[in-house]
């Protein structure tokens, strides 16, 4: 087990910074161990969990859920660390062509977060805007009956909360889409050029539960853009995700 001398959790995630994608990985860790977490270093021997961080996992770490961008080099991939799970099936390509053995458990580990958080919260909102932190120019929209959910937080619960009181999500963001469908909130995913890989992250995602779609484009700064317009305009999956979350959280290195 990866333990600090005080008992904590080693826990690798993106960076220790605001940002409620990677904050996820230490408040839903926290959540299933019951024990606090520390942040470990890139190169240690950690836990590695949320996140497209395949490259981050180093020999001696052990894998939980998480997932590749498709850029990696075989020289990024780490031959002897302990893979438990990954976010789908296209990591798990990436690691098996490369003759790193890894099981068919997929799924990423924020698709558990309904187990332990599920607050009763009213729908206030018609649509929710999930953009990616990094997207600063097209956060700045300001859309009538829509309400933006910003990433760059270290509120997970609140954050959380945003989501569950909109009837729909559009989203850039790959955890916008993950923590939507966990939740069974109608979504959509937003056209982005940002991230890295584009958008081979997300497809691993999508195939890792079964739910297949494409982006879709919209211009949010169009003038006299609404919620009811964006609303008509954009296609919301509605379907439940198919994934076996039971092997996922049973893979967990560090459940009680």
């Amino acid at each position: 087990m990866h333990t600090t001398p005080d008992g904590k959790i080693n826990l690798h995630w993106w960076t220790n910074e605001i940002n409620f994608g990677d904050l996820l990985a230490p408040w839903l860790a926290e959540k299933i161990s019951g024990r606090e977490v520390e942040f470990a270093e890139r190169g240690s021997s950690a836990y590695v969990t949320i996140g497209s961080i395949l490259s981050h996992v180093s020999d001696g770490c052990t894998v939980w859920g998480t997932g590749s961008f498709g850029t990696e080099t075989t020289n990024q991939l780490a031959r002897d660390a302990d893979y438990r799970a990954v976010r789908g099936p296209l990591t798990r390509n990436k690691l098996t062509t490369n003759k790193i053995d890894c099981p068919r458990i997929y799924g990423d580990p924020a698709l558990l977060t309904p187990r332990f958080y599920h607050p009763d919260v009213e729908k206030k909102h018609k649509l929710g805007i999930v953009l990616r932190w990094s997207e600063t120019k097209r956060n700045q929209h300001n859309i009538p009956g829509v309400k933006p959910i910003h990433l760059g937080s270290d509120d997970i619960e609140g954050t959380i909360r945003s989501f569950l009181e909109c009837e729909k999500i559009l989203t850039t963001s790959l955890h916008g889409l993950i923590i939507a469908d966990a939740y069974g909130i109608p979504n959509a995913w937003l056209d982005s050029k940002t991230p890295k890989g584009l958008e081979f992250k997300y497809w691993d995602y999508l195939i890792s539960v079964d739910k297949v779609r494409h982006p879709q484009s919209y211009k949010l700064h169009a003038p006299g853009l609404t919620a009811n317009q964006l609303i008509d305009a954009i296609d919301f999956d509605e379907r439940p995700i198919n994934i076996d979350l039971d092997s996922l959280y049973e893979a967990c290195p560090f459940k009680p």
